[in-house]
């Protein structure tokens, strides 16, 4: 609650300085172990500082971080705003194509033949699963884990996982309207291959052709109906 109330400018923006913790838990009837856990969190992301001298004051938003994506853009869902939620969704979904670029680039010529193994099978599960969208998702997910890990790509794997909830909400929202292609196994096993074989070029192909008509779907249902 107080993130929405902090988007929507209650408090103001940055540089404008919140209530005191007393006053916040009497505006937002909460406790004070809640309102303090809710303050800890949002100076994690960047979006507060505590100063001493002055109280918590609002940040800018190029000094936010990443780890504040996934909170800051589902209240904008289903709002009065389409053109905030559209600018952040694009946002998110070129960086997730750039992961994935990156991801299949550094893994190729980095892994074993037969090390994608375990990414083959949850492409095929994926596949299996087409029918039911949350399955479809969950298998969507953990292939692109069994990509990350033979090559031992970390980071990138840990920035996946800290978006994995919001890419949740955001397929479901695409695969309902966007069916599994019908080459969707063979192709994710053609990335297998191109990567165990040290193609970059090729699986650079391969990864990001799928993700454009999601991408597509998610763009066109957030853009603002026209007047």
């Amino acid at each position: 609650m107080l993130l929405r109330r902090i988007l929507h400018g209650a408090h103001g923006y940055g540089g404008g300085r919140l209530p005191s913790e007393r006053e916040l838990q009497l505006e937002l009837r909460t406790g004070r172990g809640s309102t303090r856990a809710a303050l800890d969190r949002l100076s994690d992301w960047g979006l507060l500082e505590v100063r001493h001298s002055s109280g918590t004051v609002l940040q800018k938003r190029r000094t936010w971080r990443l780890d504040a994506l996934t909170a800051v853009l589902r209240p904008t869902l289903g709002t009065d705003d389409p053109a905030a939620a559209l600018r952040l969704v694009s946002g998110m979904l070129e960086l997730c194509r750039a992961i994935m670029i990156a991801v299949v680039r550094l893994a190729a010529g980095r892994v074993a033949p037969g090390a994608l193994h375990d990414a083959r099978r949850s492409a095929t599960a994926a596949w299996e699963s087409r029918k039911r969208p949350r399955d479809f998702i969950e298998h969507e997910i953990e292939l692109a884990r069994r990509l990350f890990e033979p090559a031992e790509t970390w980071p990138a794997l840990w920035l996946f996982n800290s978006q994995v909830t919001l890419y949740r909400d955001l397929a479901a929202l695409a695969i309902a309207q966007v069916p599994a292609p019908s080459d969707y196994a063979a192709r994710d096993h053609r990335r297998c291959d191109a990567i165990e074989r040290g193609n970059a070029a090729a699986s650079r192909r391969i990864v990001s052709g799928p993700m454009l008509p999601f991408d597509a779907v998610l763009t066109t249902a957030l853009a603002p109906a026209p007047e």
